[in-house]
C-alpha cells in the first residue's frame, strides 16, 4: 500500500529485492526494470553490472518513481501491479 503521506516522506515502496543467478553464466550489464499499466508509478530502472554465476545480489531501497500528481488525485483507493523486467546481456 502506497498512500500520499508515505510519498513525502519519502518511505520506500520496496525494500528489498534478491535477484538469483541460478545459471552457469555470470550475467552481465544488467536492467532492472519496473512499470505499471497505470500512471501512479512511473517507469523505473536500475544499472546492475553483473550477477556471478550460482549467486545472488540484493537490492535495497528500490527507489520506484510515483506520480505524485496521480497521487494526490486520487479520491479512493486503488489495486494496481509492479511489473519488474531483467534485461541482460547475455
Amino acid at each position: 500500500m502506497v498512500n500520499y503521506a508515505q510519498y513525502q516522506n519519502k518511505i520506500p515502496v520496496i525494500r528489498n529485492i534478491v535477484i538469483e543467478n541460478q545459471s552457469n553464466d555470470v550475467y552481465r550489464n544488467i536492467i532492472l526494470r519496473a512499470s505499471c499499466d497505470d500512471e501512479i508509478i512511473n517507469d523505473s530502472q536500475i544499472e546492475i553490472s553483473e550477477i556471478p554465476v550460482q549467486n545472488s545480489i540484493q537490492i535495497k531501497d528500490f527507489d520506484i518513481d510515483i506520480n505524485s500528481q496521480k497521487l494526490s488525485e486520487l479520491t479512493e483507493r486503488i489495486q494496481t501491479q509492479i511489473r519488474f523486467q531483467l534485461i541482460c546481456e547475455n
